[in-house]
Formats: structure tokens, C-alpha cells, sequence
């Protein structure tokens, strides 16, 4: 879309090539051969005229893909770079928090499995129901859930109770 600014220029443009065109198509390309005669250049000439502006448009081309070519690597490599960047810094998260779990594991292997049991159960818990569940499930369920309620209702009692009688002594 051109603007009122660029529209001048856009019609000069288009007035020279129409002109080029029209002095083409009647082979009267006028050059000044140095006194005030002019003479018509031969079709040769019009013919190497067009072959010199043919390869000057080519070798901007060539120019231009060589620029694009060059600047895709360049973003080639950055990405890359970045890449392997997050990579490093993964992998090197990922092992500190696989040394950290292990240890914790050995240290203290019922509160890992404690901890993994309520993740899953937190997990299943938001999980939505289906009706296959329920059809299949349904009051199985909800026996089991009252009863998981009242053990852990009595574990955490009795953790309390200990923990109580413990502190005393």
C-alpha cells in the first residue's frame, strides 16, 4: 500500500519505465555521441544493454541470498546455543534433584513413601469421576474413602498422642 509520500516517486518510476519501454519497443535508444547528433544504438546493443542489467539484478540477488543466508545461520547458531544452553541447565537440575530425593529416600524412607502416597491421593482426588467409576466403583468407593478417612483420622490421633507423651518424658 503506498502513502501519499511515496505516490511521486512511485509515478516518476513508473513514467521512466514506460519511457524505457516505449524507446525499446521502437529500437530508437538515443545515446550522445559527443556533439549535439545523436545515433541510434544497434539492436546488439540494446540486446548487451539488457544482459549487463540482467546480470547486475542477478548478482543483488545473489547478494540478497547470500545476506539471508548468512543471517539464518547466525540465528541458527543462537538458537542452538540457547539450546544447549537449557539443556545444561536442566540436565544439572534434574541431577540435584534426583541426588536430593535419593538421599531423603535413604534418610528417611517412610516419610517419602508417606509423602508419595498423599501426592497420588491428591492427584486422584482432583481428578474428575467417570460414570464407568461409578457404575463399576461406585459404592466400593465410597466405603473405601470413609473408611482411608477414619484410619487416617486415627493415625494422626495417635501421632498426636505420641508425639504428646513423647515431649513429656
Amino acid at each position: 500500500m503506498t502513502t501519499s509520500n511515496d505516490t511521486p516517486s512511485l509515478t516518476s518510476e513508473i513514467r521512466k519505465a514506460k519511457e524505457a519501454t516505449s524507446q525499446l519497443s521502437s529500437k530508437k535508444l538515443l545515446s550522445s555521441g559527443g556533439g549535439s547528433s545523436a545515433k541510434c544504438l544497434s539492436r546488439r546493443s540494446v540486446t548487451q544493454e539488457a544482459n549487463n542489467f540482467t546480470s547486475k539484478l542477478q548478482a543483488s540477488a545473489n547478494d540478497l541470498a547470500q545476506s539471508v543466508k548468512c543471517f539464518t545461520g547466525k540465528v541458527k547458531g543462537e538458537a542452538s546455543h540457547y539450546f544447549d544452553q537449557a539443556s545444561h541447565y536442566a540436565r544439572s537440575y534434574g541431577s540435584k534433584v534426583m541426588a536430593s530425593t535419593k538421599q531423603m529416600t535413604e534418610d528417611s524412607p517412610i516419610t517419602m513413601l508417606a509423602g508419595a502416597t498423599l501426592l497420588g491421593a491428591g492427584i486422584g482426588y482432583l481428578l474428575p469421576r467417570t460414570r464407568n467409576e461409578d457404575r463399576i466403583f461406585g459404592a466400593q468407593a465410597d466405603k473405601l474413602k470413609l473408611s482411608a478417612k477414619s484410619k487416617v483420622m486415627n493415625s494422626a490421633r495417635k501421632a498426636t498422642e505420641q508425639n504428646s507423651s513423647t515431649s513429656v518424658m
